[in-house]
């Protein structure tokens, strides 16, 4: 049966994020040795899995944005969105807390941010994440509640078929 795509504000939102992350995985993609360059000067990882987790980050922006923009997977990418964002607030605590003076490279060679700036950024997504996970259907207003174990509404509980 044919549904009609719905337009809300939570689609508009994941569509956006959605194209954000395309962009930002894009760009790290085209500068992807500045990239490795920045990972490394932070000393979070050993120089031997940098370009692995390089590969990794951009693997996952790129699925995430995929992700968003898919009816089907877009409450599993806002849960994704949810940990890929605490991991680039932790990054950008880390750099500020380091004094790293590297750029974050989050959007490639495209601009330069501050771990301050960054950190907004990925505030600002955590947020929006949160958002779109606690909208998804059948979800309780609790997400966190949700992470630890699932609140079945209505005829999805199991047994009541």
């Amino acid at each position: 049966m044919f549904t009609p795509w719905r337009f809300s504000a939570r689609t508009g939102a994941a569509v956006v994020i959605g194209v954000v992350l395309l962009a930002a995985a894009g760009a790290k993609t085209l500068a992807f040795g500045q990239f490795e360059a920045t990972v490394w000067v932070s000393g979070m990882l050993p120089r031997a899995l940098v370009p692995a987790g390089c590969a990794v980050i951009v693997v996952a922006e790129f699925a995430i944005g995929v992700g968003l923009m898919t009816r089907r997977a877009r409450a599993a990418a806002a849960r994704a969105l949810v940990v890929l964002s605490c991991m680039f607030i932790t990054y950008s605590l880390w750099r500020s807390l380091a004094a790293i003076p590297e750029p974050c490279s989050c959007f490639g060679a495209l601009f330069r941010m501050s771990p301050l700036q960054a950190g907004m950024v990925d505030l600002v997504l955590l947020v929006v994440g949160l958002w779109l996970d606690v909208g998804a259907p059948g979800r309780c207003p609790l997400a966190a509640k949700n992470v630890v174990s699932p609140v079945y509404w209505g005829s999805e509980r199991p047994g009541r078929n």
